[in-house]
């Protein structure tokens, strides 16, 4: 009901107000709320339970940056700043030991930068870190990345192992925080880091 929601929203508000937060993701259902703070820790909050905290996933060893949920909610990848991508299992917290056994799940979203469907998006010589952050298009046939060269590039998705050939723009007036489709998969929008603009994309 009305009131239930406002109070749900009061308690997470309040919870994040409270921490620093990298990254949200609510699950497909939208009944869990992912949220990484600096620890390298991955915090699983029950949005019906006024966002309580149902586990806390560990096992990075800096502050995850970038969470994706399978389209059937059972499980999580994230990735952290050191370009380490690790997989969880929703209904207990604990990590995926083998990650060879979720090849075959559908993710909601690909926005961890790290991954199979994404090793063309660097450009040689490239350690990881130069790349903000990334997106999958809607329709799944696109792939938008940020990174600290002030562009925006568009691949293809999935991108193969070697460097893929891509569309670039250059977007900002230094690195370019984070890209992100539209939910009509036709629009780009990106946010500058410390020019501090929001700009949007045509695709096409």
């Amino acid at each position: 009901d009305r009131w239930h929601h406002r109070a749900a929203a009061a308690s997470a508000r309040k919870l994040l107000l409270e921490a620093t937060v990298h990254s949200l993701a609510y699950s497909p259902d939208d009944t869990l709320l992912a949220a990484a703070g600096p620890d390298g820790s991955l915090d699983l909050l029950e949005v019906s339970q006024h966002y309580r905290l149902l586990h806390s996933c560990r096992g990075h060893a800096s502050p995850v940056l970038h969470i994706d949920w399978a389209q059937d909610g059972a499980h999580i990848q994230s990735a952290c700043g050191r370009c380490e991508l690790l997989f969880w299992d929703v209904a207990t917290g604990g990590r995926v030991a083998d990650p060879h056994r979720l090849r075959d799940v559908t993710w909601a979203s690909h926005r961890c930068p790290v991954g199979y469907p994404l090793q063309g998006i660097y450009p040689k010589m490239s350690d990881g870190s130069d790349i903000a952050s990334a997106d999958r298009s809607p329709d799944g046939r696109l792939l938008v990345t940020a990174d600290d060269f002030r562009k925006i590039n568009l691949f293809r998705h999935p991108c193969g192992p070697n460097a893929a050939a891509c569309r670039s723009v250059v977007a900002h007036a230094a690195h370019v925080g984070c890209a992100r489709f539209a939910s009509d998969g036709k629009h780009v929008i990106s946010v500058g880091g410390p020019d501090l603009s929001v700009a949007v994309w045509r695709v096409g």
